[in-house]
């Protein structure tokens, strides 16, 4: 494995900008580079630099023929002065539910808030009713957002040159996953779920992946033919 050396940089949790899809929850960096220090990683002879970081349920990983429920992927870009490295690197893991009901993973549970108060934001401009949430997360706009605070001390990747997991699936990127996944919550887990099925569009205030609550899908979920 190439060497890792990691930055938080200085970029609180209040300066990025939290996106929502009916698929993904995504954090973004400011892009005036004057705003605050974007944290980075040194892999090998290679620095990059965090322009985003999301939450997506589902993984295009396996680890001996072992799928997680979800995965995380820190997406950076190319700061070296390199024509021939690729031009991004995603530091990614996958995500279990394992820790016990209220005990939250720090890192997650911050990001997490940020993304209800999006959800919430665009819920009172559409005239909704607001959806309840299982977990609201802690607010911490004045926390340093380092994506790297839930890898453990020493950690161990799987490294290779690959490409983007959606169209046009360029191959400009140097994927290190992480050898095991991160342990969340039963509370954290079922709030980015629910923050995904009950996405609305903001553009148009119509429901964008599920228009059934969360419950409905658990429910329907459980009695489907295996």
């Amino acid at each position: 494995m190439l060497p890792f050396f990691l930055q938080a940089g200085t970029c609180t949790y209040g300066q990025l900008e939290y996106n929502l899809d009916g698929y993904t929850l995504t954090a973004n960096y400011p892009q005036d580079p004057a705003d605050c220090v974007h944290p980075s990683v040194k892999i090998g002879d290679l620095e990059y630099s965090v322009i985003q970081w999301h939450y997506h349920l589902g993984t295009e990983h396996s680890i001996d023929d072992i799928f997680t429920s979800a995965d995380v992927h820190i997406v950076h870009g190319l700061v070296s002065d390199n024509a021939d490295a690729e031009p991004l690197a995603v530091v990614g893991f996958g995500v279990i539910v394992g820790t016990a009901l209220g005990q939250t993973e720090p890192t997650i549970d911050k990001m997490i808030n940020g993304f209800v108060k999006e959800e919430l934001r665009v819920y009172e401009e559409c005239g909704l009713p607001v959806p309840r949430i299982f977990w609201a997360g802690e607010d911490a706009p004045d926390v340093i957002a380092d994506p790297y605070s839930e890898l453990p001390a020493d950690p161990n990747f799987f490294q290779y040159m690959g490409g983007l997991t959606t169209p046009p699936c360029t191959e400009a990127v140097m994927w290190n996953y992480l050898s095991d996944p991160i342990n969340v919550s039963v509370a954290e887990k079922d709030t980015i779920n629910r923050l995904i099925l009950d996405y609305v569009d903001p553009y148009t205030c119509e429901v964008g992946a599920s228009t059934t609550s969360f419950a409905q899908q658990s429910r329907h979920a459980t009695h489907t033919p295996q």
